[in-house]
């Protein structure tokens, strides 16, 4: 927490620079004598401690909030693909044994046709009933939310990764679905502190998590512009499986960005149900830019 507080320190250079150097600290006045001798200033190093501080008893007061570090067994080994960008520890509130499960990421639009809900939750209820995997997402409104509540329904398990504190849930619209996640065995969550507030630049680092977190995406419906292409752009960078669902009648929704995805081999169409275990058992290689038809 006191790195992260220091100016111009984030996860990369964490993780390129100091790992070794908070091994091998035995304290924190070890690791402050360490900022010194690397240029920090006496008052950079001061406020970075208090803010440590103040964030460290936000969440040692709230009993349901863990901190899983890069140095802890339960930190996800899957956020290893993200290298040196990975975050250096994670917020975490309920069950973080779902961490060891096989998940996958199903996103889309905040504002899909009822069509599209409609298909998202059959979907969500196969993937849970026939493979018994865990629905991963973002819990932004539209296609997020539904897959969570869909996973509910079904009595499946879900985490949803968030762009702000787990105490201050993004969107405000979303709290109630935030509370049933966790009160059904689920788990939030974020790499920020409990009462951060959400910026414009936090979704995208929220979905790059969910990409590296993710065993493979499905994208149900989504433009060319939306925000969803950035989760499949990082599901690509990090080798998942991305799968798209493209139907017969492409004005049922905006599905221009599905369609995207098929024509510049950036994942696979799905649009039958007899072949949803390629989506999660073939390498993206062997699969990319076919037309599966898995629904």
């Amino acid at each position: 927490m006191l790195l992260k507080s220091l100016p111009m320190v984030g996860n990369a250079r964490i993780n390129k620079e100091y790992c070794t150097v908070l091994q091998s600290c035995e304290n924190v006045d070890g690791l402050i004598k360490y900022l010194s001798s690397q240029g920090f200033s006496d008052v950079e190093i001061s406020n970075a401690k208090q803010k440590a501080v103040e964030e460290y008893y936000v969440v040692k007061n709230s009993k349901d909030t863990q901190i899983l570090t890069v140095f802890d067994e339960s930190y996800p080994a899957q956020l290893n693909c993200m290298k040196h960008k990975k975050p250096v520890f994670l917020y975490a509130r309920g069950n973080v044994e779902l961490l060891n499960t096989e998940m996958v990421a199903v996103v889309g639009t905040r504002k899909p046709s009822d069509f599209t809900e409609k298909v998202e939750k059959k979907i969500v209820k196969r993937i849970i009933d026939d493979y018994k995997l865990t629905i991963l997402s973002g819990l932004a409104l539209g296609c997020d939310a539904v897959a969570h509540d869909a996973a509910l329904h079904c009595n499946g398990s879900t985490i949803a990764v968030l762009p702000s504190g787990l105490d201050n849930v993004s969107p405000k619209r979303n709290i109630g679905l935030a509370e049933r996640i966790i009160d059904n065995n689920g788990l939030l969550l974020s790499e920020y502190p409990n009462n951060f507030e959400a910026t414009k630049y936090t979704p995208l680092a929220r979905d790059e998590i969910v990409a590296g977190l993710s065993g493979s995406i499905l994208v149900i419906e989504c433009s060319e512009e939306s925000g969803t292409m950035q989760t499949v752009k990082f599901g690509n960078k990090y080798n998942k499986v991305v799968g798209t669902y493209v139907p017969s009648d492409a004005s049922m929704g905006d599905y221009s960005g599905n369609i995207f995805i098929i024509d510049n081999k950036m994942g696979i169409s799905i649009n039958s149900k007899e072949k949803l275990p390629e989506l999660f058992k073939k390498n993206k290689d062997d699969t990319r830019g076919e037309q599966l038809m898995i629904f």
